[in-house]
């Protein structure tokens, strides 16, 4: 069957939308229509929504199983729940629409076929405006500083307020004791970034790391992969995540969301 004939078999569009802006974590709604524009049922199989996400490699796909069928000229809307997560690209996130289906003549069903929507939609994922908790992030600055604000970008979206002491250097002062620890102890969990950098000379975060421990904040240990676990969490009761360092994204936005789940008590 040809490509032109193909595309008349289906209509896709999405219906306007009544809202454009949501918070990560929480739900929007985007309704898909669909038309049938053949003379034989058609079996409509999936429809997914491809997002774009803060990773250079991956795509976020929301599919919706469907398995139900179109009476030919007849029109099918379907209202599809987004829920962003940190991973979605802030500000407006374009995303496409595909439709998985199969024709039917009564005998005999058809090969699996896909269309796409021929305009992407879009939704403005924004940082949620209730914190549920503070992190301190603890790096090898400043040569680590790049990961550091990447995580503190993916901590806001979670709900939770970052504090990084590049942010917060004042002259002439002690930063230990007027920023860095005051900041510790008003934090609810300890973001640790170690990398192969930590490893040359670690001094200030090893230091943090016995500040956390001293006064009873939990850590949560981000290693870069590739490398073997550093000796001050040898025996440690504590997991840890591994990262990629050139696309450290999705470890950063899982590992967040499952801080996010422990500070609200669901993990």
């Amino acid at each position: 069957m040809s490509a032109k004939s193909q595309g008349r078999q289906i209509a896709i569009s999405v219906a306007p939308p009544t809202s454009l802006e949501v918070e990560y974590f929480d739900t929007i709604a985007r309704t898909i229509i669909i038309t049938n524009k053949t003379s034989n049922w058609i079996l409509i199989e999936d429809i997914a929504l491809r997002f774009h996400s803060d990773s250079a490699e991956t795509y976020l796909d929301k599919r919706t199983d469907c398995g139900w069928e179109l009476a030919p000229g007849a029109v099918y809307e379907l209202e599809v729940e987004i829920i962003p997560t940190p991973l979605y690209s802030e500000a407006t996130n374009e995303f496409d629409v595909r439709v998985g289906f199969r024709i039917t003549d009564g005998k005999r069903v058809g090969d699996p076929q896909y269309k796409m929507c021929p305009r992407p939609s879009f939704i403005i994922p924004r940082e949620p405006k209730i914190h549920v908790g503070q992190v301190f992030i603890s790096l090898k600055q400043p040569e680590d500083l790049v990961l550091g604000y990447r995580m503190a970008k993916m901590a806001r979206r979670a709900g939770l307020v970052p504090f990084l002491k590049d942010d917060n250097r004042r002259l002439s002062e002690d930063i230990w004791k007027n920023t860095i620890e005051p900041a510790m102890r008003n934090s609810d969990i300890c973001i640790v970034i170690w990398t192969d950098k930590t490893n040359w000379k670690a001094e200030g975060v090893e230091r943090e790391i016995s500040i956390c421990r001293e006064i009873g904040i939990p850590e949560a240990l981000f290693l870069e992969q590739d490398l073997p676990v550093p000796q001050l969490y040898e025996g440690s009761p504590n997991e840890w995540t591994l990262f990629d360092r050139k696309d450290p994204g999705v470890a950063f936005a899982d590992g967040v969301e499952a801080l996010r789940r422990r500070l609200l008590g669901r993990g």
